[in-house]
This record gives C-alpha cells, sequence and structure tokens, in this order.
C-alpha cells in the first residue's frame, strides 16, 4: 500500500473516532486497539492478514473449512 493511501485510511479512521458519541464504543475501540498493540507483536501486514480471513471465509463456504466444534474436538481432549 502506498503512503498516500494509507495516510488516507488512517485520517479516515481517526475522523470515524472522533465522530463516535458512545463513550462505550470508544472504550471497546481501546480496548481492542491496545490489545492488538500490546498482546505480541504482529509479524503480517494488515494486508496478509485481510487476505487470510478472506481465504478462510472462501475456504469455509466452499465445504473445506472446520467448524466451532470440530476444531474443539480435535484440540480440547
Amino acid at each position: 500500500m502506498a503512503t498516500l493511501e494509507l495516510q488516507a485510511k488512517k485520517a479516515e479512521l481517526a475522523k470515524d473516532i472522533l465522530s463516535l458519541e458512545s463513550e462505550e464504543i470508544v472504550n471497546e475501540l481501546s480496548r481492542i486497539f491496545n490489545s492488538l498493540m500490546t498482546k505480541y507483536p504482529c509479524m503480517h501486514t494488515p494486508e496478509e492478514i485481510i487476505a487470510g480471513a478472506k481465504g478462510a471465509v472462501k475456504a469455509y463456504r466452499e465445504g473445506r473449512g472446520v467448524s466451532h466444534e470440530e476444531m474443539k474436538k480435535r484440540h480440547i481432549s
């Protein structure tokens, strides 16, 4: 993503956040943001994360996905 595109996206996000009237939503956004920034360093770009999520949704829709229940059966014993 070009620097100008990134700056435009950040400016739009900031504008959207500044227009919020709900303290509850602002608090939740703050919690999520802090969690993303402090939990562990991310080694993927936002574009890579989005592409992976889209791929997972596509795989699930094509019947290649695994349900939550199936994952629990596989990993919780």
